[in-house]
């Protein structure tokens, strides 16, 4: 098995028309020194010509790194594939004062381009990934002055096999959460099949199989050349990353992470932040086997094999693969909401709409995860997508529509007869859909029956609360950031 990281060291761009981080030429170098402990792969750098020599002496002659598992390569970086199209859009003055380099961030896959696949497996790594300001004091060894900020014994070998295992024959990358800690903005909804941006994709370490990168590129700069033209502006690449991700999520593996703090570096958070909110540096931990807890997509097989309690509905949301429960994907714990409010069903003929039944990330989790809970359950699901009639069994009824259709919401009335003791919607996730399907089934819903509305934080979402407020009806709902549950 071969391995291969690209990586690239300009360490003196600040300030120029390019746009770079300031003084970071030490922090690279010891970085990158501290990753190339991943003796099992081989390094390419791309630099500039004046870095070369001292790149050089640096690596080969201060710290005897093998000529053959670390490679330079001169690039000039104003002549990459996209800079006749960045130099069309680029503000160069807000550039200057920029800390990073958009020639650079496209180039992480343009590069690809020029190898010749004589390896199997091919990642981009920042230079600069491992450093005191995300990673622990307890995983950094103290053995030279400047070194021991940035060297980490949590990028080895053990490291690789385990990134290799989880990365298969997808392509890997890197997630942060994006509501409760924000981190950035993305490109317009409209290029979303499903808008959200609860996941932003980070740029500093992502690849997979060579035969997957082709693709992935292709993807990565059809994008870049159809948004930079129509937008007039230049986007950095972890915007397009994150639409490429959401597009297309049956391509990709992913670890997630919520803030890139520490305890070491952030102690005006208390113990209990960083007991809800994971730090990047656990991703690391994961990949050596620190601790044996994941949070992706990729746990339905050994969850599957697990003993779950048909009452908890957060197990069994985690044992068919939903968001709603606290382990796949977003991670929303609705279940938690839902097992409490919904209880007093549990002995009771229940007949449940669902809008919304065929996410591609997890198709027919929801119908699974309901038809476990309820023992007694007519269920009737609404989709846009007539691959969902497969999912009908006996007492699971799909019906094809357009949420933002009344017609076609008017046919779940006409096919189901009415009379839901619990609707929810996790449709569209559009706001002015939310209202019409609403105002459309709510006389449909028994007395004292339950109305859900899911994923209030994406898009405009926020309107549909805002419109509740303007009808009187707040009273009559509970509504958190993320849910709005109304009750007849």
């Amino acid at each position: 098995m071969k391995v291969k990281f690209i990586t690239s060291i300009y360490s003196d761009l600040h300030g120029t028309e390019f746009g770079g981080r300031p003084s970071r030429g030490g922090h690279y170098r010891f970085s990158l020194l501290s990753l190339l402990k991943m003796t099992n792969a081989d390094f390419l750098c791309y630099t500039s010509e004046n870095e070369l020599e001292s790149l050089k002496e640096f690596f080969y002659d201060n710290y005897d790194i093998s000529k053959e598992q670390l490679k330079f390569k001169v690039f000039d970086i104003s002549k990459s594939k996209f800079s006749p199209l960045i130099d069309l859009y680029k503000n160069v003055e807000d550039t200057k004062k920029s800390d990073r380099c958009v020639e650079i961030q496209y180039s992480k896959f343009s590069w690809f381009l020029d190898e010749d696949g004589s390896y199997d497996y091919y990642y981009w790594i920042d230079a600069g990934l491992s450093h005191c300001g995300i990673i622990p004091d307890k995983y950094l060894v103290d053995n030279h002055s400047v070194g021991k900020y940035y060297e980490c014994v949590l990028f080895d070998n053990n490291f690789l096999k385990n990134l290799i295992e989880f990365t298969g024959d997808k392509f890997f990358l890197l997630a942060k959460e994006n509501q409760r800690n924000y981190w950035s903005g993305t490109v317009d909804p409209k290029w979303y099949k499903k808008y959200s941006y609860d996941l932003h994709i980070i740029g500093g370490l992502f690849g997979g199989k060579k035969e997957k990168w082709k693709e992935i590129v292709d993807i990565f700069e059809k994008n870049i050349v159809e948004i930079s033209n129509d937008e007039k502006k230049i986007f950095f690449e972890e915007n397009i990353m994150s639409l490429m991700f959401y597009n297309n999520l049956n391509l990709f593996n992913y670890k997630e992470f919520d803030v890139w703090w520490h305890e070491d570096n952030y102690r005006e958070h208390s113990e209990d932040f960083f007991k809800k909110n994971k730090s990047f540096y656990k991703i690391l931990e994961e990949f050596n086997n620190v601790e044996n807890k994941q949070k992706n997509p990729n746990l339905t097989e050994l969850t599957n094999k697990v003993a779950y309690d048909k009452r908890n509905l957060t197990e069994l949301a985690n044992k068919f693969g939903s968001d709603k429960g606290n382990m796949h994907f977003e991670c929303h714990f609705y279940t938690e909401i839902y097992e409490k409010l919904l209880s007093p069903y549990l002995d009771k003929h229940v007949k449940m709409l669902e809008i919304g039944v065929n996410d591609v990330r997890f198709p027919c989790a929801s119908i699974n995860m309901w038809t476990s809970f309820f023992e007694n359950l007519s269920f009737f699901g609404f989709d846009i997508n007539p691959a969902s009639k497969e999912f009908e069994k006996e007492n699971v009824k799909i019906i094809i529509g357009d949420q933002g259709n009344s017609e076609d919401l008017k046919k779940i009335i006409l096919e189901s007869g009415g009379e839901f003791d619990i609707i929810l919607d996790d449709g569209s996730h559009e706001h002015l859909h939310h209202i019409l399907t609403f105002t459309t089934l709510k006389d449909h819903l028994k007395e004292g029956g339950i109305y859900i509305i899911e994923d209030l934080h994406a898009y405009d979402c926020h309107l549909t609360k805002e419109w509740f407020k303007s009808k009187g009806i707040e009273h009559k709902l509970y509504c958190n950031e993320k849910l709005l549950i109304y009750k007849k």
